[in-house]
């Protein structure tokens, strides 16, 4: 009677034991998953004027980057714009006033500085863009995501620069609160 007692446990533990499912800690494979990145993107008017230049009168236009026949020189938008989806060649910009036609009626109609086009919204744009940017390159390894901020508090009719210089610390009513000493 033994016997078959220690036979039958030994047939259900290796019943069990053949019935089993896999089993794995590793599911999913940590390299199938895309980390999320989110873009914070400065979208206020700065980024018409070119990177590097240093502001020397209070509308910053001698910052504007040339766009003419032969000379074209990049904005901080394109600039950014080409780090993403890739580069433009050959670069062409134009610079577009934002005074009637697609402006009218919008947020930013009148603005004092100008509009850089970057190629591809140029009509006559006949060149190409690589697929060598930064969203090109990840695309299937990471997610991403856009932020973009204004920090900018300009109205559109109001011509003057708002550079921290220029303002002025806000005043704060003093307040004398008693001197309380802590029981000690």
């Amino acid at each position: 009677m033994r016997f078959w007692l220690y036979f039958a446990l030994t047939c259900l533990l290796l019943a069990s034991v053949g019935m089993s499912a896999d089993v794995s800690a590793q599911e999913p494979d940590i390299r199938n998953i895309r980390p999320h990145f989110v873009l914070l993107v400065d979208t206020s008017g700065s980024m018409e004027r070119k990177p590097d230049c240093i502001c020397s009168t209070p509308a910053c236009l001698e910052c504007l980057p040339v766009c003419s026949a032969g000379t074209y020189e990049q904005n901080r938008w394109s600039v950014v714009a080409q780090a993403l989806t890739g580069e433009f060649s050959p670069y062409e910009c134009n610079s577009d006033t934002r005074i009637g036609g697609i402006y009218t009626g919008q947020y930013d109609e009148g603005y004092f500085l100008p509009h850089i086009q970057l190629p591809q919204e140029i009509p006559a744009y006949a060149g190409s863009q690589s697929g060598n940017g930064v969203l090109d390159t990840y695309l299937e390894r990471i997610k991403f995501g856009l932020m973009t901020f204004d920090s900018n508090q300009v109205r559109a009719d109001d011509v003057r620069l708002d550079r921290h210089a220029d303002r002025q610390a806000p005043t704060r009513p003093s307040v004398h609160l008693p001197n309380r000493s802590l029981p000690g």
